[in-house]
């Protein structure tokens, strides 16, 4: 069964949900400029150091929050017969910072389990 399509790309979304992951999107990339932003702030002594690290964890899990509902609203407008550009606006950024979150949380699950069985 096809699809019926209810929006074209240059066209203003008819769903509800498209606008959802939209602004979920843009969340996901004011979450990775403010990633950068603290990460280019790096503390200089060892006392801020504690602060610098719950900053980047909060920002971290607060990514992994929004990106999920970003993701299934954005595929469930797509599923809907959504094309507008406003999807692909929302959709992309949730697509290529899901990765990097899941490249993140392999590389500490690897890294942990090497440090555990001393082989780094």
């Amino acid at each position: 069964m096809q699809t019926q399509i209810i929006s074209k790309f240059f066209e203003l979304p008819k769903t509800k949900t498209t606008w959802w992951a939209f602004g979920l999107g843009l969340t996901l990339l004011l979450g990775v400029i403010m990633f950068i932003m603290v990460l280019a702030d790096h503390p200089s002594s060892k006392d801020d150091l504690g602060i610098f690290a719950s900053k980047l964890i909060l920002i971290f899990i607060v990514e992994v929050i929004v990106f999920i509902p970003n993701l299934i609203s954005g595929i469930r407008s797509y599923k809907k017969g959504e094309r507008s550009f406003v999807l692909w606006i929302g959709l992309i950024p949730a697509i290529i910072v899901g990765a990097i979150l899941s490249l993140a949380i392999i590389y500490t699950i690897i890294g942990e389990l090497l440090f555990s069985l001393n082989l780094a």
